[in-house]
């Protein structure tokens, strides 16, 4: 993940303002994803009348693992979305560490992220200004301890990409 100069990712966000569908969201956020070398990412948000609570917007995820997620139901136990809806703290996570103790569909659901080649990641709370919670995880096939540093350093871009992205979010679905 790289910086990325704030007058290069606001042209890049700007369209954001003009939204008016999921998929013109989805490319913009790609663009600026991978403009601070960003390719695995999910970003979700709440949405009142999805079946599960939540809009999602995914890219570069496997799809061998999306299948998975949601044939369990991982969306009920999710550790990261958990996270992010009861706290505005970063998460940074990495699948093989730290869930020594967790309950047994927590340590499937981090079995099932790593075999689906999901190492590590860094998952940001958005909170829009209506107070909508949302989440914007970007995700790497590194473990953690190789990967935090490049987290750390794009951490700010990623959330006001994410912000952006929460608040087109936010826009088209009233």
């Amino acid at each position: 993940m790289n910086l990325l100069p704030s007058e290069a990712l606001e042209e890049i966000l700007a369209p954001l303002a003009e939204a008016t569908s999921n998929s013109f969201i989805k490319t913009i956020a790609t663009t600026a994803l991978s403009s601070i070398g960003s390719e695995k990412w999910v970003f979700a948000c709440d949405n009142p009348s999805s079946l599960f609570g939540m809009s999602h917007i995914m890219s570069g995820i496997p799809l061998q693992w999306v299948a998975t997620y949601m044939a369990k139901g991982y969306i009920k136990i999710d550790p990261i979305i958990k996270h992010c809806r009861e706290t505005e703290e970063v998460l940074f996570w990495d699948a093989t560490e730290g869930w020594e103790s967790a309950e047994d569909n927590v340590k499937d659901f981090m079995r099932n992220l790593l075999a689906s080649g999901l190492k590590s990641g860094m998952a940001i709370p958005l909170r829009s200004p209506s107070g909508k919670k949302g989440i914007l995880s970007i995700s790497s096939s590194q473990p953690l301890k190789e990967k935090k540093e490049n987290y750390l350093k794009s951490l700010e871009s990623a959330r006001v990409i994410g912000t952006a992205v929460h608040s087109a979010m936010e826009k088209i679905q009233n």
